[in-house]
């Protein structure tokens, strides 16, 4: 068989694995992008629960936030994270019922099934609610920092690529020495 055939063969296979590998972690969709009920920008007369329906579906038991806030800074108190059953679909009670006029903002973080977390912010309006107007206490508007633990094991893919690529590179060597040492005559 002819060295510069069998070289292609081995090139090509390195390069179909590598490419393979770095598709898969580039081509991944995440939980960035969602829609949500009331719609972001919207303006409702009734809000007593929000709902977050994400691209991809989300890790329920990596501890999902949802952290309600008027537009005076006030902290809202919801209640725990709820999942549809495909976990794509995330829905939150406002404990207090309905919420009165007014700016709220709901700042969400969640984890992708492959471990990415997202975060980002719903901004919506309430006019026309019958709702009393929410009392100030004692509590600080300080912002509640929101954490989520990084699943274990995120590196997995990537070992996997190194491993496989020197995997491809020693039986690329390996055939690259048998050539060289039948063109040789040594075998």
């Amino acid at each position: 068989m002819n060295m510069t055939v069998l070289i292609r063969a081995a090139v090509s296979t390195v390069l179909a694995i590598l490419m393979t590998g770095f598709g898969v972690s580039a081509a991944s969709a995440h939980s960035d992008t969602f829609s949500s009920i009331p719609a972001a920008g919207s303006t409702s007369a009734s809000v007593s629960q929000i709902q977050f329906t994400f691209a991809e579906q989300v890790l329920p038991k990596m501890s999902p936030e949802v952290v309600l806030r008027n537009d005076a800074g006030m902290t809202i108190a919801t209640s725990d994270p709820k999942f549809d059953i495909t976990n794509s679909t995330m829905t939150v009670t406002v404990v207090s019922g309905a919420l009165p006029n007014g700016s709220y903002k709901a700042t969400y973080r969640v984890a992708s099934k492959d471990g990415h977390t997202a975060t980002g912010v719903l901004s919506f309006t309430v006019a026309g609610s019958s709702a009393a107007a929410i009392a100030r206490d004692a509590g600080s508007p300080t912002p509640i920092p929101i954490t989520i633990p990084q699943q274990q094991g995120n590196d997995v893919p990537l070992l996997s690529l190194i491993l496989s690529s020197a995997a491809v590179i020693l039986i690329l060597a390996a055939v690259i020495v048998v050539i060289a040492r039948r063109r040789k005559g040594k075998f």
